[in-house]
């Protein structure tokens, strides 16, 4: 089974800590232990759909396996990870604008400016 760090898992959910541990205790996740490195690591299988709404990407077999070396400490994995992510496009949440493009804002009112003369 493959396992991340509770660290990396945040980085590439953008769900907390603190919400990660809930859904462990809720049974969503499953903590493997410990790594080599004495981190908290969790089950990659759960948190696949959450990586892939937040990320906007698709994650192969590879691009996952990759993912654990790189979280693991191998730099040569770092980079090529790291690489993917700048270079992939990514889901960004749209926000819509309440007013048409070709109406400026509104200014607020000016006030009074304390001291002047």
């Amino acid at each position: 089974m493959q396992s991340i760090s509770l660290d990396a898992a945040e980085a590439m959910t953008g769900i907390s800590r603190r919400t990660l541990w809930r859904r462990v205790a809720d049974g969503e996740l499953t903590s493997t232990g410990k790594d080599a490195r004495n981190r908290a690591v969790l089950a990659l299988e759960g948190l696949q759909g959450w990586m892939q709404g937040y990320t906007g990407l698709v994650f192969s077999a590879q691009d996952l396996h990759r993912l654990c070396q790189a979280d693991a400490g191998d730099a040569q994995a770092q980079v090529d990870m790291g690489a993917w992510l700048y270079t992939s496009p990514r889901a960004v949440p749209r926000v819509e604008n309440s007013q048409p493009a070709s109406q400026p804002a509104s200014q607020p009112a000016s006030q009074p400016c304390i001291g002047c003369t």
